[in-house]
């Protein structure tokens, strides 16, 4: 019995639109490691070779090797009933010739199950030589779709030139001219990284810097400052100085004598410590208002939750039902925006760690290369581009392109024949 559950159907749909335009009826060839695939066009130019690792899969069972000979157009029809995230299975007896496909809704209780019929296709499978290639380049496969998807607009035909100066895409046609040259910049996302969290730095150290400037401008030595300011503020609050309340006391009254002056200072010193003593009564009453209150709180709080106890019993038991489903709904919607915050944190993240792509070119060169493809066939290669953020291109001279797509749960892997220019 064979067996592949998949944790979301996005992947295996991705993997159908890589290949629709270049094969029609393929055989899936089952086996302990996992689902391998090959199979070449109708004009024998290009061929695919695509592989899903069984460690991709949620659960995989295949009990021994076996063929699953699939429609592809056929085979896409039925995935695209399941959304991208949806749980999908594949099942399939021993010597049957129905494919079993489940298609499960994560947050809904819906179950859709479709049976698809298999073929037996009698398909040659050929060997791929190992080659050690000149020319090695890794770049942004959103890069190399762009870089088709403009080119071809020019011309039928692509040359892709590998030196030591970069890489260069060059398409001639009837309108005119067009071309794209990468250079070797490996470490763009890292410089890219670096320089990001220098400027972040720069901001921090000049905000401190600038602070630390103004308060020594404005205050030098202002810790003693304001300790002395401080003792002369509160001492204002007990004492008056006894010399301004001199020259108030001659301005309102010169006839006044000394005797009446010395007696104005003492008066309403006795008059000012009289209030900042009530102030500071109070402040006192105040405080130990508190610690009582504290000191009762947690009894308060006892006999509080007594009381609540007591009044829920004598509550009849259709209220109690009540109550405790509000409280079993309060908690769950606490539960749910809990997870709703984690979430959205999560999806945050991703959104940065995806904003932050890799921009880099690789390139790596034993002798120049120059090659010239069929841009048609490099365009339905670019199908792949959702699977993996980067690609390589393994280049030697008069020998199959090789465009690899990596991904965590496998591969795909497309050869081109170069054309022949004419001498």
């Amino acid at each position: 019995m064979f067996e592949a559950k998949l944790e979301q159907a996005g992947v295996l749909k991705s993997v159908l639109d890589a290949i629709r335009e270049l094969v029609t009826d393929v055989n899936f060839n089952c086996d302990e490691d996992g689902m391998k695939l090959q199979a070449m066009d109708n004009s024998h130019v290009a061929l695919v070779a695509l592989q899903l690792r069984a460690s991709g899969f949620g659960q995989y069972r295949c009990d021994r090797q076996m063929t699953l000979g699939i429609n592809v157009p056929s085979f896409q029809k039925i995935t695209k009933c399941a959304a991208p995230q949806d749980i999908l299975t594949l099942r399939a007896q021993d010597d049957a010739d129905i494919l079993s496909i489940v298609a499960e809704t994560l947050n809904t209780d819906r179950v859709a199950e479709y049976e698809m019929k298999m073929m037996d296709i009698d398909i040659e499978h050929l060997g791929i030589p190992e080659t050690r290639y000149d020319a090695e380049v890794t770049l942004p496969s959103s890069e190399f779709n762009r870089i088709i998807r403009d080119l071809k607009e020019m011309g039928e035909s692509i040359r892709i030139e590998a030196t030591k100066e970069g890489v260069t895409f060059t398409a001639n046609g009837d309108i005119g001219k067009g071309s794209v040259t990468l250079k070797h910049n490996a470490d763009a996302k890292k410089s890219l990284k670096i320089a990001k969290d220098k400027d972040d730095d720069d901001d921090v150290i000049e905000i401190g810097s600038d602070a630390e400037k103004d308060e020594d401008q404005e205050n030098p030595g202002g810790s003693d400052e304001d300790e002395e300011g401080g003792s002369k503020a509160k001492k204002a609050l007990f004492k008056k100085d006894p010399e301004e309340d001199h020259t108030q006391d001659v301005t309102q009254d010169t006839n006044m004598d000394e005797t009446q002056d010395d007696v104005k200072p003492k008066v309403n010193g006795t008059k000012k410590g009289k209030k900042s003593k009530k102030v500071m009564d109070d402040d006192e009453e105040e405080e130990e208002v508190e610690e009582e209150e504290a000191e009762k709180d947690p009894e308060e709080e006892e006999e509080a939750n007594e009381d609540e106890e007591d009044e829920e019993d004598e509550l009849p038991k259709s209220k109690k039902r009540k109550l405790s489903k509000k409280a079993s709904e309060k908690s769950k919607k606490n539960g749910k925006a809990k997870a709703k915050e984690s979430k959205t944190a999560k999806d945050k993240k991703k959104k940065e760690e995806e904003e932050e792509e890799d921009l880099s070119v690789s390139i790596s060169l034993q002798q120049s290369v120059s090659l010239t493809f069929s841009i048609k066939y490099l365009s339905n290669f670019t199908k792949a581009t959702p699977l993996a953020k980067r690609l390589t291109l393994h280049m030697s001279n008069e020998v199959p392109l090789l465009v690899a797509y990596e991904f965590d749960t496998g591969y795909v892997r497309y050869y081109l024949a170069p054309k022949i220019e004419d001498d």
